[in-house]
């Protein structure tokens, strides 16, 4: 079984493509979403959702996509160990960008 998930959000930083020792085609984005819920302050939070992009859609994803840009994306969750906490991250299987009209954040 894996733990299949989907999201959607803007992306938070410009996704980028970190030198990796074995030059695996690997890229790696931020996506922030709005919880569907407010504050007793009448302020909106989001989360913030660590994306890894893995060849063809890595390359695809780093140069179509920018900070802001509204995706959904489907794919599975990935835990590790780093040494002091469990990190979880998705491992994308599926980028789409979402059309917002003028106006819309």
């Amino acid at each position: 079984m894996t733990a299949s998930c989907m999201i959607s959000g803007r992306i938070a930083e410009k996704p980028y493509i970190p030198d990796t020792a074995s030059g695996s085609d690997e890229c790696w984005m931020v996506v922030e979403s709005e919880k569907p819920f407010s504050t007793m302050e009448k302020t909106t939070q989001s989360d913030r959702f660590h994306i890894r992009l893995w060849r063809g859609i890595a390359a695809e994803c780093a140069k179509a996509f920018d900070k802001g840009t509204v995706v959904i994306v489907s794919g599975r969750l990935e835990t590790e160990f780093d040494g002091h906490d469990d990190v979880t991250r998705i491992i994308a299987e599926k980028v789409q960008k979402v059309s917002v009209r003028a106006g819309k954040k």
